[in-house]
């Protein structure tokens, strides 16, 4: 029996058996020896009208007689069998056209499979820009108070890998190159979007909690219908909401801007559009990265920072991140007063998600050393406060107090 028989025969088994295992091994290797032994337009005829056709026609058949069975839970396990059956047969056929799609350019059952996987991560693309993996899904629907980390991570993975396929594909070079670069561009455009909404949230952020403090606890009003609420209560949700809001905008962005980056270290063509980087912002809350590169030279220039300590290191320490930094930086030639006072007079210019009484101490503590030592954020939250009470007072006042001067471009 020769290659060519073998491949029919074992292939007519394949999909004519009754179990549920329709494994594809067996079948692309045959496929395999038949592409190394015969010509191109005899193998693309074989495997168009023989395999890919068989295969099609099967599918449909099972799928006609499930759905003659109906819904009666007498042929529910009967429906399950077929629908496993069906499950790997279009598995196998899935193999065989991503293995063989330069031989079934003109088979249109590949290009009716073509069109939709084109249409599929069309969807993708929209989802992980929307931030919304689900159309009828919550978190669709609520936005960016409901956001499914995991479901985006996941798209993510598949569009890298949808695209390292379609720029793999020499055939469809433009075709490839033009829808990298429009995904590109619209990825680009949604960082630089949901960094605009951040900045407005932070802002809505610093009036919730304003509004918040101002507030007597049990203090009870009435709305326009004379419906009695807790006015307290209110605000305080609101603050809530909006925390969770700033938390999954910068989780959607940070998923973003990794995306874009793989992007650009993969499709050289990319670097010729001339589009900048992925916006970063400082803890200040913008983009003026200036003002952070004099408060790094001035930290380098007192000596409050560790010799081996770069510009660029406290740059991307003060450069607002999700992630913990893998290294602290050391401040040194001071006492735990001065850091303390240093700390406490910064406090204004970080955003709003730092800058609230429990985060910023942490963010201090993730990320900094003290005299080589380090501390915790209740070690660092008790300094402040000592110093802020002036139970304790820093050793250079006059020296901190011009690192300070550096931030003033900042609004408060």
């Amino acid at each position: 029996m020769n290659n060519i028989e073998s491949l029919l025969k074992t292939v007519d088994e394949k999909i004519n058996t009754q179990s549920i295992d329709v494994s594809s091994s067996e079948i692309l290797e045959l496929i395999e020896h038949n592409f190394i032994e015969l010509d191109t337009p005899k193998f693309n005829t074989i495997l168009s009208n023989k395999v890919v056709k068989s295969i099609a026609n099967k599918i449909k058949e099972l799928e006609q007689i499930k759905n003659s069975l109906g819904s009666s839970r007498i042929n529910h396990k009967q429906r399950i069998k077929i629908s496993s059956n069906i499950h790997n047969l279009k598995g196998l056929l899935k193999d065989v056209f991503n293995e063989y799609k330069n031989n079934l350019k003109e088979n249109e059952l590949y290009q009716l499979y073509e069109k939709e996987e084109n249409e599929k991560f069309s969807n993708y693309e929209d989802k992980i820009i929307n931030g919304s993996p689900d159309e009828d899904a919550i978190e669709s629907i609520m936005y960016p108070t409901y956001f499914d980390l995991e479901k985006i991570q996941n798209l993510s993975s598949a569009i890298k890998e949808h695209f390292m396929s379609l720029n793999l594909d020499k055939d469809n070079y433009n075709f490839a190159k033009d829808r990298t670069i429009s995904f590109y561009k619209k990825t680009k455009y949604s960082i630089d979007t949901i960094s605009i909404v951040i900045d407005k949230t932070n802002m809505t952020l610093k009036d919730a909690e304003t509004k918040l403090k101002k507030v007597n606890e049990n203090e009870i009003y009435e709305d326009e219908n004379s419906i009695p609420f807790n006015l307290y209560d209110y605000y305080h949700q609101n603050v809530i909401d909006l925390y969770y809001n700033l938390d999954n905008l910068n989780k959607h962005k940070k998923i973003l801007i990794n995306l874009f980056k793989n992007l650009t270290k993969n499709y050289s063509y990319l670097s010729d559009l001339g589009i900048l980087p992925a916006s970063k912002t400082t803890v200040f809350g913008d983009s003026n990265f200036e003002v952070v590169k004099q408060l790094a030279l001035e930290l380098k220039k007192e000596g409050l920072v560790s010799t081996q300590t770069t510009v660029n290191d406290l740059i991307e320490m003060f450069t607002l991140n999700i992630d913990k930094p893998a290294n602290k930086i050391n401040l040194t030639n001071g006492t735990l007063n001065d850091f303390g006072y240093l700390i406490l007079k910064m406090k204004p210019f970080f955003v709003d998600s730092i800058n609230n009484s429990t985060n910023y101490s942490d963010w201090w503590s993730e990320r900094f050393t003290f005299n080589s030592k380090d501390k915790n954020k209740k070690s660092v939250s008790s300094t402040i406060s000592d110093i802020q009470q002036g139970r304790r007072f820093p050793s250079k006042k006059q020296t901190l107090s011009k690192i300070i001067e550096s931030l003033k471009p900042i609004p408060q």
